[in-house]
């Protein structure tokens, strides 16, 4: 199973890492998306550490449990009525305009269905 996690400090996949020895694993395109969800959040995530040539090159290990916690603090740190607005003030233009595309795309979700 994998959870994506978008915020104004970044985005992030979230998926087992039974295969490196620990519970879960953070990946990030960016190493800095990384550093700003620890410094902003999660201070129990451990190190970032980058394997070239995967699909998100930036990881860093943690517990469900410590995720848990970190989800409830993102939660209650939302100071904002417009997401895209405050990733654009936060991360600037580029970053905003990544996730309007996302947001476009995500369109699609109410014809699938006839938007039930």
């Amino acid at each position: 199973m994998r959870m994506w996690l978008f915020t104004p400090e970044g985005f992030y996949s979230v998926v087992t890492a039974e295969e490196f020895g620990h519970e879960l694993q953070v990946r990030a395109r960016s190493g800095a998306d990384l550093d700003r969800l620890r410094e902003k959040h999660f201070p129990e995530l451990g190190d970032s550490v980058r394997i070239p040539g995967r699909d998100y090159p930036v990881r860093a290990y943690t517990t469900r449990a410590d995720l848990a916690l970190c989800m409830m603090r993102i939660a209650e740190a939302i100071d904002y009525s417009n997401f895209k607005s405050v990733v654009s003030a936060r991360q600037g233009y580029d970053r905003a305009h990544v996730y309007g595309a996302v947001w476009a795309d995500c369109l699609k979700i109410e014809t699938e269905e006839g938007a039930r």
